[in-house]
């Protein structure tokens, strides 16, 4: 009980929920409810079988659409009409009928259905309305667009338009367009004979934003390929004769001294050993003219082997053994 009364105290409090918007659906089938009902009892229904019409109207796109629905106004609007009859009230059963002459266009408006009472008022509202005469509607539009006159689609505008008061509908063919798809409504009397009457259609076109594009990545500028100091053989020749050099002034550097008849002692078998070598010079010259050429060989082709493949240069090691 206590959880009862809290929920129907917290509904209290919020109050009634807001009515939805009616949908199309919803008033085609208001139009229906109502028109049996008035078959039931005129007197009473038929106000809220003209009002139901009324705001079937505002559904212009929709009901333009549905032949169905159109034929169903024009039954509700002659039930409206004979029921005002019924109650006396000539003037605006005329109106009704009237209206639905306008709406019907170049359709049937079957008024002989409802009896000959209503067939006979019928024919002579729409021989009044023929002897006053016509007017034409012409609509320009800035872009393709649809017209429709009391929920009729026309071809650019009408001409045969009897005297009275219409309902018109004007909007863009493609509605992502214009800056407001949902068109524009007038409302066009025409009460002269041969009155030509203009509508224009001027809508703002829609603004697109369009994204800045995205800036391509500057390329990288292509480096040339690096020229070698020296051919790469010449400069593996230079560090191998670098290194043979090496060798042969190490060789005489290291007989300087020594007889030149092997094995004596120069200082023990000096009878014996006549001759000395002498190679200090030429070892030394050897030693140096080495170095240099492996030297110069070497940086070369580390050089060389860094800027044109990009990677560490080759090494050359040279091992050799001296001894005195």
């Amino acid at each position: 009980m206590l959880v009862l009364t809290s929920i129907a105290l917290a509904c209290l409090l919020a109050g009634p929920a807001e009515p939805a918007e009616p949908s199309y659906a919803d008033a085609v089938a208001e139009v229906e409810r109502l028109n049996l009902a008035v078959n039931r009892d005129p007197e009473t229904n038929h106000p809220a079988l003209a009002a139901a019409i009324e705001r079937l109207t505002e559904f212009a796109d929709e009901l333009a659409g549905d032949e169905r629905a159109r034929k169903l106004r024009t039954l509700a609007q002659l039930n409206v009409a004979r029921a005002l009859l019924r109650a006396g009230d000539e003037d605006g059963a005329g109106l009704v009928v009237d209206e639905a002459i306008r709406a019907a266009g170049d359709a049937e408006v079957p008024a002989s259905s409802f009896g000959p009472k209503l067939a006979d008022f019928h024919a002579k509202r729409r021989d009044a309305l023929e002897e006053w005469g016509t007017g034409a509607l012409v609509v320009e539009c800035t872009v393709a667009c649809r017209v429709l006159i009391d929920e009729r689609e026309v071809e650019g505008g009408a001409t045969g338009l009897v005297f009275g008061t219409y309902r018109v509908w004007i909007a863009a063919e493609d509605p992502t367009l214009v800056e407001d798809p949902a068109g524009v409504r007038h409302e066009l009397v025409i009460d002269i004979d041969g009155e030509l009457e203009t509508l224009r259609y001027e809508p703002a076109p829609r603004v697109v934003v369009e994204s800045e594009p995205i800036p391509e990545p500057i390329p990288k500028p292509v480096a040339k390929p690096a020229k070698r100091l020296l051919p790469r053989w010449v400069e593996i020749v230079g560090l191998v004769a670098g290194a043979g050099l090496i060798a042969t002034g190490a060789a005489l550097t290291s007989t300087d001294g020594n007889c030149i008849a092997g094995g004596l002692d120069p200082m023990s078998d000096a009878q014996q050993c006549p001759q000395l070598w002498e190679s200090t010079a030429s070892g030394a010259a050897m030693l140096g003219l080495g170095a240099a050429l492996a030297v110069t060989g070497g940086v070369m082709l580390a050089v060389d082997e860094v800027r044109v493949n990009g990677q560490a240069g080759t090494r050359a090691v040279l091992t050799w053994t001296l001894q005195f």
